[in-house]
């Protein structure tokens, strides 16, 4: 084997190692950037919860203000929803009603 054909294969496996190295970083930027947004994700989610218990309570107490809404029948105060199922959502918010 002469020293040609030893620098090629050297020189071979230093541009596959180089290429290597390449792509190792690059995934670990993606990584960087996919973990960044994650977070990103995450800060909104709470941010919505909070804003929906916000306006949840805002309209329980406008509902709760309203004659309209307000009845002397003890049989329609029942909670119109009981014989419905309430199924939890995938997505970790409190429950989903059906009715």
């Amino acid at each position: 084997m002469s020293s040609d054909d030893g620098d090629l294969e050297n020189q071979a496996e230093v541009e596959e190692k180089t290429r290597l190295i390449n792509q190792v970083l690059e995934l670990q930027h993606t990584l960087e950037d996919l973990s960044s947004r994650v977070d990103a994700v995450k800060e909104e989610n709470l941010k919505l919860k909070s804003e929906n218990q916000v306006l949840g309570q805002y309209i329980e107490n406008l509902m709760s203000a309203s004659s309209v809404f307000q009845t002397t029948d003890t049989k329609s105060k029942r909670n119109p929803c009981a014989d419905h199922p309430v199924y939890e959502n995938p997505q970790g918010l409190d429950h989903i009603a059906t009715c």
